[in-house]
């Protein structure tokens, strides 16, 4: 579906790294973490409206570290015919999948965790122990992420 003009890219290089969950998923489905951290990238260099993977961008509620991306919806013909018609609109797009991340600012961006369709918008405001434990761990790699530019498994704090 990609196919409309885009921004002229920042010229600082950016990086980008993967959480150690977002590394075993990559790894365990056989999926290409390259390539994903490429495309991640572009978006952060050309902009929300630009890419066709990415959609809104958000602060996370409760954390001034943590962000989120709306992505392209997979589980849903409908939301995905959605997403397309406001890609071809230049509208912004909105989906229940998201990629959680951190802009270290000089580290580079680590990306933490992905909820697929449906349930990211419930996972955000989730009472149960499971997901308060993920975002917990979420809060843990982010802040060691931003001050020191270390990747951690969100157990640890320094």
């Amino acid at each position: 579906m990609p196919a409309r003009t885009t921004a002229v890219a920042a010229a600082t290089p950016l990086k980008a790294q993967l959480s150690p969950w977002l590394t075993q998923a990559f790894a365990a489905e056989g999926l290409d973490a390259q390539r994903f951290m490429d495309r991640f990238l572009q978006w952060k260099q050309i902009g929300e409206d630009e890419s066709y993977f990415f959609g809104k961008d958000a602060l996370n509620l409760r954390s001034k570290l943590i962000r989120h991306v709306h992505m392209v919806p997979l589980a849903s013909p409908q939301d995905l015919a959605k997403w397309d018609t406001n890609w071809q609109r230049g509208r912004k797009r909105a989906s229940d999948r998201f990629l959680f991340y951190v802009d270290g600012a000089r580290h580079g961006y680590l990306l933490l965790y992905i909820v697929n369709d449906p349930g990211a918008h419930d996972f955000l405001n989730s009472p149960s122990p499971d997901s308060q434990a993920v975002r917990k761990a979420m809060q843990t790699m982010a802040d060691q992420f931003y001050h020191f530019g270390v990747v951690t498994d969100g157990k640890t704090e320094r």
